[in-house]
Parts: C-alpha cells; structure tokens; sequence
C-alpha cells in the first residue's frame, strides 16, 4: 500500500465521493491492492422499512 496518494483533500464533499476517489487512486498507484479490495454494504430496506 503507498504511504501517500498524491491527493490533498479540498473542499467540501460526501464520505461516499471521498471513499470512491480513494478506492480509484489506490486502483491505480498499487493495482495489486486494488485487486483485493472487496467494499461491502448493508441491506438497509428492513431497518428504514423500505423493504415493506
């Protein structure tokens, strides 16, 4: 994994955005890493009933 990505954060923005340029960066300055990066996410439909 780099110590540094060449990115310096600026300005406003969501943790989702942040975390797909971090993802992308990382994709491309180590692609072994990349390669073994698996994100996750919840299954949020029963706790916000959306799922009903």
């Amino acid at each position: 994994m780099p110590a540094d990505l060449g990115r310096t954060p600026t300005g406003v923005g969501t943790t989702q955005t942040a975390l797909g340029r971090t993802l992308l960066d990382v994709s491309r300055a180590a692609p072994r890493v990349g390669e073994r990066i698996v994100t996750l996410s919840p299954n949020v439909s029963s706790s916000t009933n959306l799922g009903d």
